[in-house]
């Protein structure tokens, strides 16, 4: 009895021991991803610190771009631009990413993804040079492309209509297929919003269109699936800064299958996080807890702050809300969030809906400058604790078609960098936009709260 209870003390010891370890290890690399974040913080953020006050796009109605791989810089709000694309001029064709909860970006900012209209994928270097073509990767059949977390010339992707998962190296040019789903006839990853997670080793997986599982990369396996074909309509399934799973449902209320919803690894039901849905992103807070970052347009309880519309920030662990910023019922917003812990803020891209001053010139209204509110046709950047917000840009995209002229801001996983589209209000070709790089990190002196850059027009100018 005596060795029993030596050895059953000497068994917790050692499970203690090891719990600590494990936990001292997972807050030193909380620690070291705050560290770096420290390290770009340590560098300016670009853009003005808002003032809350309406400011329009100066020569709103013929500002020209500059050719690729030239930058400008905002009017306005003094932020660097670079143009990444002419898909008119090199691909006769449409150049776009993909969307703004999943990064364009690789692993050390040096190569972004970019899609066309009629000519697939392509990888551009931050000034727009082609690394790899649309010739080079046509012959693959690439769907939902999502770079590797370590390896910078990596990327990820699902063939179209197949079973199987593959990665291709963008220096060899190479394909390499790294798993089957011999289990499903087709996967994709959860609906279209959903990247690769944070460390690199997981991924949503939905076979057949109703499956939703977990694969791990280390392991070749696919964890426990949840058969979604009775339990209602959905937008999109993701994984979470802690590799759990979030869905948007398309019911809303309280009561399963409605709003968002959260499940472990192995696909247990774990709470339902939101009662509603809206365009969101999950993220990490300062403190490291996982967390919703949604527009409040829906929401019947919003928090205080977001009562006419906003950007919540919803804590996974137990529902609780705070509003990151209000804003008016007039603008749609999509939100990029970062998951990881590097990076402080949520980026904000906001396109007037109600009033005009987003349609193109012909059908311009009239009193455009005089119904122009704060944020109007914006792209901000907020802190993700609600304690500053910076304005960076107009974005200048018309409502020329139906989708693609909405800019989708998409940023870095360090927050050094974003990438948005738009077409400037120019109808070129259908569903027309090009894609343009904004540099995050200022590289200058801190620019005055509220006051215009240098080149900013004189009043009257606002054409």
């Amino acid at each position: 009895m005596r060795w029993q209870r030596l050895s059953i003390a000497l068994t917790l010891l050692l499970t203690l021991t090891s719990h600590s370890l494990l936990s001292e290890r997972a807050a030193q690399a909380f620690q070291g991803q705050k560290k770096s974040s420290a390290d770009n913080t340590a560098k300016r953020p670009a853009g003005l610190l808002d003032d809350k006050r309406p400011h329009l796009a100066p020569n709103y109605r013929d500002f020209a771009p500059p050719a690729v791989g030239e930058s400008y810089t905002d009017p306005v709000f003094g932020t660097k631009i670079t143009r990444l694309s002419n898909g008119p001029a090199q691909l006769n064709d449409s150049v776009h990413h993909e969307y703004s909860s999943m990064t364009p970006f690789n692993a050390d900012n040096t190569r972004i993804l970019l899609q066309t209209e009629n000519h697939g994928w392509i990888v551009v270097d931050l000034r727009g040079k082609f690394i790899v073509s649309s010739a080079d990767l046509s012959r693959y059949s690439i769907s939902e492309p999502r770079w590797s977390t370590s390896d910078p010339n990596v990327f990820f992707y699902h063939g179209n209509g197949t079973n199987q998962l593959k990665k291709y190296d963008i220096v060899a040019k190479r394909e390499t297929l790294v798993h089957t789903f011999t289990q499903f006839r087709t996967i994709d990853f959860g609906g279209g919003e959903s990247d690769i997670s944070d460390d690199g080793d997981h991924m949503l997986v939905r076979g057949d269109n109703r499956h939703i599982g977990v694969y791990t990369f280390s392991t070749d396996k696919l964890g426990t699936t949840l058969d979604t074909i009775t339990l209602g309509e959905y937008d999109y399934w993701d994984l979470t800064a802690n590799n759990n799973v979030i869905v948007r449902w398309g019911k809303e209320g309280l009561g399963r299958y409605r709003g968002f919803e959260l499940y472990s690894q192995e696909m247990a039901f774990l709470r339902q996080v939101h009662q509603y849905g809206a365009h969101a992103d999950r993220g990490r807070d300062l403190n490291g807890d996982e967390v919703l970052l949604v527009l409040s347009s829906s929401d019947l309880k919003p928090p205080p702050g977001c009562g006419n519309n906003g950007v919540e920030k919803i804590r996974l662990a137990d529902g609780r809300k705070t509003c990151l910023i209000g804003l008016n019922w007039d603008v749609g917003v999509h939100v990029s969030a970062n998951s990881n812990g590097r990076n402080l803020w949520v980026l904000l891209e906001l396109t007037d809906e109600r009033t005009g001053t987003a349609n193109p010139n012909p059908t311009l209204a009239a009193n455009w400058q005089s119904v122009w509110k704060p944020y109007y046709n914006e792209i901000l950047l907020v802190k993700m604790d609600g304690s500053e917000v910076r304005r960076l840009a107009h974005h200048r995209s018309r409502s020329l078609d139906w989708y693609w002229y909405q800019p989708r801001a998409a940023i870095s996983r360090d927050g050094s960098y974003a990438v948005f589209d738009s077409n400037f209000g120019m109808p070129l070709r259908k569903d027309y936009t090009d894609v343009y790089l904004i540099h995050l990190l200022a590289e200058t002196g801190d620019t005055q709260p509220g006051k215009a850059s240098p080149n900013q027009p004189p009043p009257g100018k606002n054409n």
